[in-house]
């Protein structure tokens, strides 16, 4: 496709925008991209569609972004524009020649045109030429100065003031003519209602929807998914520390919790279970609870059916060990469901330990060793350089007595607390339903380790009723385990 001048009317473009952030957090199109519009409507051209994205780096081509990608690889999409639109060449590509003449050899193979609201465009020649190249090198080398004025800015930045944007639940605060971290006091209630709810075994799912319930939007807005709450509750800015992609602390101010709630929250999530909890009613009582007698994994519930001699069918239910693929269960211990259930009722019911004691609510409140603090020098006496740094030895010096100091203070052993409810065990089982009845034996982490007996073996494949031998294991009397928030000294 030869191009000598701008298109006339009637000229198909989509426009390449950028999104933009205001303090609130919410997302629009940059006010500078809508003289995209402008440009093109006053020039008679039709505007497809214009593609929104965050991204505009020099290693992002156009069809790389999520909202223009598929204008660029869908060929039904591909055919309802003539041309793509920019602001500025910036908005169209930053990379350097190579990158650029990717760009180019798109639009040649395509028969599109590339356009600039300041009147460049391509295919080109002559002088419109020479101002396509030059405009294109520009770009390139804008990029290369701001990249290296950021760089420069957050080494100069790091360790003392914030870089970047405050996560979920902080605030960017004032710092010496910079900012540095902070709870926000508006999110702190919730942040750690939310470490609560998670250490009690609570389901991830049902802190999304409490959060979604309160009105709270994660980072981005919309509705809060696993991925974005554990974000939140890994990120060490809960315990007070900004880290880099290598885990170096590059900023230190007062977080929410200390580092021995922090390390209590991490054990937390590294020991959930992929599937925990009433995510539907279509899970099984004792899933997660029921343990083979004999090897001890999962019994894992799976149905069955028989048909009557009139046609109708009936449903069975049983509790049965499966393994997994790599490791198939060898053990056949299968357990009616009604038959194990009910004796789990029972256990609960009939008077007896398991079933009179008194309810409590635990909570623990984790101590303070100081690790992270003397960890942190440790690394600062690392990350220095014996050679070219002449106040080497001095800075050493430093660190080490601030980690003798940090080792002399005195160690906050953990608490725990026990607070008792005033109600016995089988009368708060009375008032749970199914679902709740699962969560509560989760949250106690109770196990009952089944298996069916036969006298004698034989009896089994004829189908002979076997006994239930059924053992429970646990403390149903101590559930819902919290982290108070402690000050630090």
């Amino acid at each position: 496709m030869q191009a000598a001048a701008l298109p006339g009317q009637g000229f198909r473009v989509i426009i390449l925008a950028r999104l933009s952030q205001d303090a609130s957090g919410q997302t629009g199109l940059q006010t500078q991209d809508l003289v995209s519009r402008e440009y093109a409507l006053a020039r008679g051209w039709d505007v497809v569609e214009v593609a929104v994205d965050r991204a505009s780096g020099e290693k992002t081509q156009p069809w790389e972004r999520k909202k223009a990608k598929p204008w660029f690889e869908d060929p039904e999409l591909r055919a309802k524009y003539d041309g793509i639109l920019g602001l500025r060449f910036d908005r169209l590509s930053r990379g350097n020649d190579e990158s650029v003449t990717e760009i180019e050899q798109w639009a040649r193979q395509h028969n599109k045109m590339l356009l600039t609201a300041d009147g460049l465009f391509f295919p080109c020649e002559g002088e419109d030429g020479i101002r396509w190249d030059l405009a294109k090198r520009l770009a390139h080398s804008e990029w290369l100065r701001t990249s290296e004025r950021y760089t420069r800015m957050q080494n100069y930045l790091r360790g003392e003031y914030l870089v970047g944007k405050p996560p979920w639940g902080f605030i960017a605060i004032p710092k010496d003519g910079h900012k540095t971290l902070a709870i926000d006091p508006a999110l702190e209630p919730y942040l750690m209602e939310v470490i609560n709810r998670v250490l009690a075994g609570d389901t991830f799912s049902s802190v999304c929807k409490w959060l979604d319930n309160a009105g709270m939007k994660p980072k981005l807005g919309g509705k809060w998914h696993t991925k974005s709450l554990t974000q939140v509750l890994r990120n060490p800015c809960l315990k007070g520390r900004q880290v880099d992609a290598n885990g170096k602390t590059i900023l230190k101010f007062e977080g929410l919790i200390n580092s021995r709630e922090f390390a209590m929250l991490q054990e937390a999530l590294s020991d959930r279970p992929t599937k925990r909890g009433p995510s539907s009613g279509k899970v099984a009582l004792l899933t997660g609870i029921a343990m083979c007698a004999k090897c001890k994994r999962p019994l894992y519930q799976f149905r069955t059916h028989n048909t009557h001699k009139d046609g109708t069918r009936y449903d069975k239910r049983y509790y049965r060990c499966k393994g997994t693929d790599q490791e198939p269960s060898t053990c056949r211990v299968m357990v009616p469901a009604p038959l194990l259930e009910d004796r789990v009722n029972d256990f609960f019911t009939s008077d007896g330990w398991f079933s009179d004691g008194d309810m409590y609510r635990v909570t623990t409140t984790a101590g303070h060793g100081y690790e992270d603090e003397i960890k942190e020098r440790e690394d600062g006496i690392l990350a220095l350089d014996p050679i070219y740094d002449p106040d080497y030895l001095a800075k050493r010096q430093t660190l080490l007595d601030e980690i003798e100091v940090f080792r002399g203070l005195p160690v906050r052993k953990p608490e725990v607390m026990k607070e008792a409810l005033g109600i016995k065990v089988k009368n708060y089982w009375l008032t749970l339903n199914a679902q709740e009845k699962r969560q509560y034996l989760l949250d106690a982490h109770v196990k009952i380790y089944a298996q069916m007996i036969w006298e004698h073996e034989a009896d089994r494949y004829r189908r002979i009723p076997g006994r239930l031998d059924a053992v429970p294991d646990g403390n149903p009397s101590e559930v819902v385990r919290v982290v108070r928030k402690t000050a630090e000294s």
